[in-house]
């Protein structure tokens, strides 16, 4: 007879057979009816940034993660024009660029002020993007097969990891308004099989490396960008 567990942790990597599933739409939709395709490829993007709520990111994740977010909201609207990060960086200077990203990551909104500055220094993009990781979390199952027929007993590792990430839209144009805010998560599972019989504790350090947050991340990303606007 087979016995099945399952236990968490929160863990961060990537390794052997990776399977994923993905919401396909997001959920928690806020929309603007003024903000469309039209009014989209007119006015253009500006990757404002990507934040963590659960911990700071290094400067180096941020940038790569903002590259990530821009190039999958070009990949949906090869139309528009996506400003990338570093305009923002260059518009608000190294320290101001760093305290709108922290005003975001704990308060979940733009400050006004730091968009007043952003129109000011960037007049040729309309739409100001921000995301942010809400939710980043591992889960450990095994099953284990006793002996069977000559065969030896087995036990089947899984480790699964799941990834919510928020994004928001507004429009420098319009006052500043929120047009657009939706969430998405995704799961990925790394999983693996060892042979012989296992006490719980003796796994912990056998289970395989959950998939990489990058690889979550881009796709999450992908999945907002292509709903912010019907393409019709």
């Amino acid at each position: 007879m087979r016995t099945k567990s399952t236990f968490s942790l929160t863990c961060v990597a990537i390794l052997c057979c990776v399977l994923y599933a993905c919401a396909s739409t997001p959920g928690n939709l806020v929309g603007n009816k003024r903000f469309n395709i039209k009014t989209l490829e007119r006015g253009g993007l500006i990757v404002g940034g990507v934040v963590s709520v659960l911990q700071p990111m290094s400067a180096a994740q941020r940038s790569q993660y903002a590259r990530l977010l821009g190039q999958a909201l070009q990949k949906h609207y090869r139309s528009t024009t996506v400003i990338g990060t570093d305009a923002v960086k260059e518009a608000l200077g190294g320290p101001l660029y760093v305290q709108m990203l922290d005003s975001y990551r704990f308060h979940a909104a733009a400050s006004t002020a730091f968009m007043n500055i952003i129109r000011q220094k960037i007049p040729n993009a309309r739409y100001l993007v921000y995301a942010r990781i809400e939710n980043d979390q591992a889960q450990l199952d095994y099953t284990q097969y006793p002996a069977d027929k000559g065969k030896s007993p087995y036990v089947d590792l899984s480790t699964k990891r799941l990834i919510s990430i928020s994004m928001i839209i507004y429009d420098l144009e319009d006052r500043r308004t929120l047009v657009w805010g939706g969430g998405l998560q995704d799961v990925g599972e790394s999983q693996k099989r060892i042979f012989g019989r296992y006490q719980q504790d003796e796994l912990k350090p056998l289970f395989p490396k959950p998939p990489a947050e990058s690889m979550l991340v881009g796709k999450i990303f992908s999945g907002l960008a292509k709903n912010i606007v019907s393409k019709k």
